[in-house]
Protein backbone atom coordinates (compact mmCIF):
# COMPACT_ATOMS: atom_id res chain seq x y z
CA UNK A 1 0.00 0.00 0.00
CA UNK A 2 1.23 3.56 -0.20
CA UNK A 3 3.31 2.59 -3.71
CA UNK A 4 2.68 6.51 -5.14
CA UNK A 5 3.06 8.33 -2.57
CA UNK A 6 5.22 11.43 -3.81
CA UNK A 7 4.02 11.22 -6.61
CA UNK A 8 1.27 12.98 -8.88
CA UNK A 9 -0.96 11.87 -11.51
CA UNK A 10 -2.99 13.03 -14.14
CA UNK A 11 -5.89 11.48 -15.44
CA UNK A 12 -8.01 12.43 -18.46
CA UNK A 13 -11.74 10.84 -18.89
CA UNK A 14 -11.52 10.19 -14.94
CA UNK A 15 -15.75 10.70 -14.92
CA UNK A 16 -16.41 7.31 -16.53
CA UNK A 17 -14.94 3.63 -17.18
CA UNK A 18 -11.45 3.09 -16.88
CA UNK A 19 -10.69 6.74 -16.36
CA UNK A 20 -13.27 6.54 -13.10
CA UNK A 21 -11.25 3.07 -11.33
CA UNK A 22 -7.93 3.98 -12.32
CA UNK A 23 -8.73 7.53 -9.98
CA UNK A 24 -9.88 5.44 -7.29
CA UNK A 25 -7.37 3.01 -7.55
CA UNK A 26 -4.17 6.18 -7.03
CA UNK A 27 -6.19 7.33 -4.15
CA UNK A 28 -6.25 3.74 -2.44
CA UNK A 29 -2.55 3.56 -3.34
CA UNK A 30 -1.75 7.34 -1.69
CA UNK A 31 -1.09 9.45 -4.71
CA UNK A 32 0.01 12.65 -3.31
CA UNK A 33 -1.99 14.60 -5.83
CA UNK A 34 -4.48 13.68 -8.54
CA UNK A 35 -5.74 16.00 -11.22
CA UNK A 36 -8.84 14.60 -12.74
CA UNK A 37 -10.17 16.16 -16.52
CA UNK A 38 -13.45 14.85 -18.57
CA UNK A 39 -15.63 16.50 -20.29
CA UNK A 40 -18.74 15.83 -17.98
CA UNK A 41 -18.63 18.29 -14.99
CA UNK A 42 -21.24 16.28 -12.96
CA UNK A 43 -19.44 13.19 -13.20
CA UNK A 44 -16.15 14.21 -12.36
CA UNK A 45 -17.52 15.92 -8.93
CA UNK A 46 -19.26 12.45 -8.29
CA UNK A 47 -15.55 11.30 -8.45
CA UNK A 48 -13.52 13.56 -6.96
CA UNK A 49 -15.83 13.16 -4.11
CA UNK A 50 -15.24 9.47 -4.05
CA UNK A 51 -11.47 9.99 -4.01
CA UNK A 52 -11.56 12.33 -1.30
CA UNK A 53 -13.72 9.74 0.81
CA UNK A 54 -10.42 7.50 -0.22
CA UNK A 55 -8.00 9.72 0.43
CA UNK A 56 -8.57 12.77 2.48
CA UNK A 57 -5.65 14.46 1.88
CA UNK A 58 -5.21 13.79 -1.61
CA UNK A 59 -5.59 17.09 -3.96
CA UNK A 60 -7.41 16.66 -6.50
CA UNK A 61 -8.83 19.27 -9.71
CA UNK A 62 -10.98 19.07 -12.63
CA UNK A 63 -11.48 20.68 -15.93
CA UNK A 64 -13.99 22.64 -17.12
CA UNK A 65 -15.63 21.06 -20.10
CA UNK A 66 -15.09 22.65 -23.82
Amino acid sequence: MNKLTGKNILITGASQGLGRELALAFAREGASGLALAARHAAAIQTVRDEVRKIASGTTSSRSKPT
